[in-house]
């Protein structure tokens, strides 16, 4: 009498996948609980030394002085608008740690671990030789160095984020497919649960960010390699019909209305402040981005040259040669995944992945050429092109041995990376001498100069990236700033002539005249150029405080103490402008609300020695006890 075998007892090389819905949650947790662990504890590792690093590039615009992120009601009217999810993740920051980065850092690294555990499972389907190989994988995946852009560079949130939505709606709908396979029926609970969860986490990856329009492409090319073979491809497209949705839906809101509108696609994405893409159009990029990607397929073998900015310039003309070449290899590359595709179905599955998840980035969309963050979702394919290639290797043992050496190379490189990140300088001073004709990176490092009570040092590196683009208006306000804050007044004013001739109504601009003119004593001409450049800009913190300054020293206090209290609405631990409110608030009588304010400054900084003074005067007039 032959034996009978319950369905979770067939072997895992037999088994067309592993199946999963034989397993309780008690199974899962006792099986996986272990690799999980090791996982979070080595990403926590590598990624400590940067929980305290400062805000980078596009953070201070996106997040500090963004008004959305202090508005969590606000923000969360807007979830389902483009990236409306990461705005209001950094909502939820600012409620609980204002603008301390070490709270977003925080965050960012958790859902890179999480990230990483889903790949660890998805890789537990697709890698059925044991528990290790696809541990080794994802971990790959949370220590490769190109990573740490992603994690660290907090704005880029939106990209991890993003992936994190992605690959949860890959592995819902992965389940999905394996109850039916199973024999449960479409409507069945069962089956119904997977199926909308992944609908729901694709949504919300589509609209965290852009690049991930294509999960509908990557749901239907993990059925085609991993999953055993459909006998209804009609019924498999038709299931994924509702994973469209949502990116039909962006491209319209982020694309197609623009252009329809008369804008070009250049003016829509904004690349045409910076030097080397002055000129960019579509086709122009599109021939750029194929030596692009064989920058990326090299950092990610070979990760060195790592840097913020790499100021990679654009095609001159498509009909460039390297480009072109750089074409054709991409083309042959495409080939050998489509002739690998039965052989190798890791090999051409990676790379089919790699090329997918670069598609929104790195084609006709006109945006900073090169930026290592994107690598961040083409990160997976890059791990299972590796397990392809060790599967060409004789033996188990000798796979798992390449990829811990792999793994092992990656831990130091992902860590001193992010210790460069904690420090601001070092980190400027690395970048410019890999990308030294960046005028970004010039003004960059200036301003950390600046903020470090440099300004010497800052005044050349502006110089430098107004010779490389005279029209970069951040490197021209920062300037203007230098002079300001050593008294050349007259250059300051002579240099926002020239500026206001080009953009005569930028409020960033209009923001820095205010301040000059307050700092020369025309509070007339301050407010009305602060005026100016709040109607575009109305909840700008630096022109709100600046303003209410202006009114201060024009005797105006009940519209100071207004603007003072509007510009702490936005940023409530500005102690700077709470002991102006309260000088102002005593100089109006209101003795109770002066103290309230220096109680308040006390308690954000006990050792606060112009709140005590001021406290003390108080409490001698006997005005308070």
């Amino acid at each position: 009498m032959s034996k009978k075998h319950h369905p979770c007892q067939i072997s895992e090389r037999l088994a067309p996948a592993p199946p999963p819905a034989c397993q309780g949650a008690d199974a899962f947790w006792r099986q996986h609980l272990g690799v999980l662990v090791a996982l979070a504890t080595i990403a926590v590792l590598l990624y400590y030394p940067s929980l305290h690093a400062p805000w980078y590039l596009d953070d201070p615009r996106a997040i500090v002085e963004n008004p959305a992120i202090r508005d969590p009601w606000g923000s969360l009217s807007k979830l389902f608008l483009p990236r409306g999810l990461a705005i209001f993740s950094f909502a939820l920051n600012y409620c609980f740690g204002g603008t301390d980065p070490f709270g977003y850092h925080l965050v960012n690294l958790v859902l890179h671990i999480a990230c990483g555990m889903l790949v660890y499972l998805l890789l537990r389907r697709v890698v059925r030789e044991g528990v290790l190989l696809p541990a080794l994988g994802a971990l790959l995946f949370i220590a490769h160095p190109l990573q740490t852009q992603a994690v660290t560079y907090v704005v880029q949130r939106m990209a991890v984020l993003a992936v994190l939505f992605f690959l949860l709606s890959l592995w819902l709908f992965v389940r999905s497919r394996e109850r039916l396979t199973a024999g449960v029926s479409f409507a069945a609970a069962g089956h119904l649960g997977y199926y909308l969860g992944a609908i729901l986490a694709g949504l919300a990856a589509v609209f965290t960010k852009e690049n991930t329009v294509v999960l509908p492409v990557a749901l239907y090319l993990y059925v085609v390699f991993f999953l055993p073979p459909v006998a209804d491809r009609k019924r498999l497209l038709l299931s994924l019909l509702p994973f469209a949705i949502g990116p039909l839906a962006l491209a319209a809101l982020r694309l197609l209305l623009p252009l329809a509108g008369g804008e070009t696609m250049a003016k829509i994405t904004d690349m045409t402040h910076l030097a080397q893409t002055q000129h960019v159009t579509p086709l122009r990029y599109l021939v750029t981005e194929f030596s692009v990607l064989w920058t990326y397929i090299r950092m990610l073998f070979l990760p060195y040259g790592q840097t913020l900015d790499h100021n990679y310039p654009v095609a001159a003309t498509f009909l460039e040669l390297h480009h072109l070449l750089s074409g054709i290899g991409l083309a042959l590359l495409g080939a050998l995944a489509v002739r690998l595709r039965r052989r190798q179905s890791l090999l051409a599955a990676g790379i089919a992945w790699f090329f997918l998840t670069l598609a929104v980035e790195s084609s006709i969309i006109p945006l900073d050429p090169l930026f290592e963050h994107r690598l961040y979702l083409p990160m997976f394919g890059f791990v299972l092109v590796v397990l392809g290639l060790l599967r060409l290797l004789p033996g188990r043992r000798a796979a798992l041995a390449v990829l811990a050496a792999i793994v092992l190379v990656c831990l130091p490189l992902s860590w001193q990376r992010n210790r460069l990140w904690a420090d601001p300088i070092a980190f400027h001073r690395d970048n410019l001498a890999k990308a030294p004709q960046s005028e970004r990176v010039l003004t960059d490092l200036a301003i950390n100069y600046l903020d470090a009570g440099y300004p010497v040092d800052a005044e050349p590196l502006l110089l430098r990236a107004l010779e490389i683009n005279p029209g970069y208006l951040h490197a021209c306000v920062n300037l203007m700033l230098v002079y300001n804050n050593q008294g050349r007044l007259p250059e300051a004013f002579a240099l926002a002539r020239q500026v206001l001739e080009k953009y005569p109504r930028l409020p960033p601009l209009l923001k820095t005249l205010g301040i000059l003119y307050y700092n020369s004593g025309d509070m007339e001409r301050a407010l009305q150029t602060l005026d100016l450049s709040l109607e575009d800009e109305p909840n700008d913190v630096q022109a709100l405080t600046t303003r209410a300054f202006v009114l201060a020293r024009m005797g105006r206090f009940a519209e100071a103490e207004a603007g003072f209290r509007k510009s702490l609405v936005f940023n409530a631990a500005d102690i700077t402008v709470r002991h102006a409110l309260a000088q102002i608030l005593r100089s109006q009588g209101k003795t109770r609300e002066a103290e309230g304010e220096l109680r308040r400054i006390i308690e954000i900084d006990p050792d606060n020695r112009d709140a005590h003074r001021l406290l003390g005067r108080l409490v001698s007039e006997g005005r308070v006890r």
